[in-house]
C-alpha cells in the first residue's frame, strides 16, 4: 500500500498505518481537543471518532508524510461539528470553565514577576478571537509547523504565516496595554 511510505520507511496495511498514528499522535490530538473543548467526556469521544474517520478516508488520504495534519484536520472539523450541535442544542458556546484550568491557573515556579508575566501571556491569549487563539495553539502548544497548520485549517501556507503574526501582533498590543495599565 502507497499510503504508509512518508510516515515511515516500512511498507504497513491500512491496520498496521492506523495503530501508528494512534500511538505517535493520539496523546497530542487528545490534548488539542480536550483544551478546546473543555469537555473531558467530549474529548474521548471525538478523539475516537476522529481515528474512525481516518480509518475510513484512509483511500482518500494521499500520502503526503503529513498524518499529523491529516489527523488535526479530522479533529477540527468534528470540534467544529461538536460546537455547532451543542449551540443549537443548548444555546450556548462551548466553556465549561471547571473542567479544564486555563494556563493561568497553573503557577510556575519561580518569582511571582514570571508568575504574573505567564498570567498576563495567558489573558492576553484568551481575550483572542477563537480562530487567532487556534493558530497560536498549533504552532507553539503544538508545534505544527507551517505546512501542518496550513493543511489544519485549510488555507495557503502563506495566509497561515499572516495570521499567525496578526495574532501575536495582537498578543503584544494587548500585553502593552496591561503594562501601561499597571504603571498608571
Amino acid at each position: 500500500m502507497r499510503h504508509a511510505k512518508r510516515d515511515s520507511d516500512h511498507n504497513f496495511d491500512a491496520e498496521s498505518m492506523l495503530d501508528s498514528w494512534y500511538r505517535n499522535h493520539s496523546n497530542e490530538l487528545r490534548a488539542y481537543i480536550s483544551k478546546r473543548l473543555r469537555d473531558r467526556e467530549l474529548a474521548e469521544d471525538l478523539l475516537h471518532d476522529t481515528f474512525l474517520i481516518a480509518a475510513k478516508k484512509l483511500d482518500q488520504y494521499i500520502e503526503t508524510g503529513q498524518s499529523r495534519a491529516f489527523l488535526y484536520s479530522i479533529a477540527k472539523n468534528l470540534m467544529l461539528s461538536a460546537a455547532r450541535r451543542r449551540k443549537r442544542t443548548a444555546n450556548h458556546v462551548i466553556s465549561d470553565e471547571n473542567t479544564f484550568a486555563s494556563p493561568a491557573a497553573v503557577p510556575l515556579s519561580g518569582d511571582s514577576e514570571r508568575h504574573q508575566h505567564h498570567n498576563n501571556l495567558a489573558d492576553a491569549i484568551d481575550l483572542l478571537p477563537l480562530n487567532d487563539r487556534e493558530i497560536i495553539e498549533l504552532r507553539f502548544s503544538m508545534k505544527l509547523k507551517f505546512e501542518s497548520i496550513a493543511d489544519v485549517l485549510n488555507v495557503p501556507m502563506n495566509t497561515a504565516i499572516s495570521r499567525l503574526h496578526r495574532a501575536i501582533s495582537k498578543i503584544r498590543k494587548q500585553l502593552t496595554r496591561t503594562q501601561s495599565t499597571k504603571t498608571q
